[in-house]
């Protein structure tokens, strides 16, 4: 999977509005509209569905952080001073 390049989103949009002023393109008018709409629509879900990622990522980085700093290194140094644990 690779990402939607924002760059070439944009290129491709404003090359659709360039062919729609084109009086030898008009037949394709309905489906370049068509076509523009939806990908406006799927890059913009796009962005919100990367947005929602990257909130669950700093989410699941902080618990993880949380559950090392806060719980399994207390319990490991602990295990170790009992020598229950060697040191890897």
């Amino acid at each position: 999977m690779k990402a939607i390049s924002n760059k070439e989103h944009q290129l491709l949009l404003s090359t659709i509005k360039r062919m729609e002023k084109m009086d030898n393109c008009k037949e394709l008018f309905p489906v370049l509209d068509r076509e523009y709409q939806s990908l406006v629509t799927h890059f913009q879900q796009y962005r919100l569905l990367l947005t929602d990622l990257s909130v669950c990522i700093t989410e699941y980085e902080r618990i993880r952080h949380r559950l090392k700093v806060e719980v399994l290194g207390p319990a490991m140094r602990k295990a170790r001073k009992r020598n229950i644990v060697s040191g890897r």
